[in-house]
């Protein structure tokens, strides 16, 4: 064999084998009851009306500079609450803090149809999906249609 037929061959098996290799992020997929389009000013997750359980502890809204009536609670994971609320109409916040203790939380922003990463300080790692993940990836824990922590 010639040695660009060799090299041909050699990264053509690269790009085969590489394609097997597992995903640590999650990835969103398509589910048999489609939620609503979302759009980066009404995000899916605000297709709920919010009630008392999504909001968030007193003036943590305000600190963090998000709207308080976009708030939506996702769930708990490792001593922390997780929560998505808008920043403005077009930015998507994560936001992360334990119970009772209004100094450590947290916020991590991006664009609205992106995902979003929150790095916890006990080295957790929580994401935000914009589309519904109808799988949960190994490893990682879901929390809602749109949340997952590792």
């Amino acid at each position: 064999m010639s040695i660009p037929g060799a090299l041909a061959t050699a990264l053509a098996a690269v790009l085969l084998l590489s394609s097997c290799a597992p995903s640590t992020t999650p990835a969103p997929e398509h589910t048999a009851t489609p939620s609503p389009s979302p759009t980066v000013s009404q995000p899916a997750f605000l297709s709920t009306e919010q009630d008392e359980t999504d909001l968030l502890p007193d003036d943590i809204a305000q600190t963090l500079g998000v709207d308080s009536s976009s708030t939506r609670f996702q769930g708990g994971w490792d001593g922390y609450q997780v929560f998505l609320a808008l920043k403005d109409p077009g930015s998507i916040c994560l936001i992360t803090g334990p119970a009772g203790d209004a100094s450590r939380w947290m916020a991590g922003c991006g664009a609205g149809d992106e995902v979003v990463t929150d790095e916890l300080p006990d080295g957790g790692t929580v994401k935000y999906l914009p589309m519904t993940a109808s799988a949960t990836p190994a490893g990682w824990t879901r929390l809602s249609d749109h949340v997952f922590a590792m």
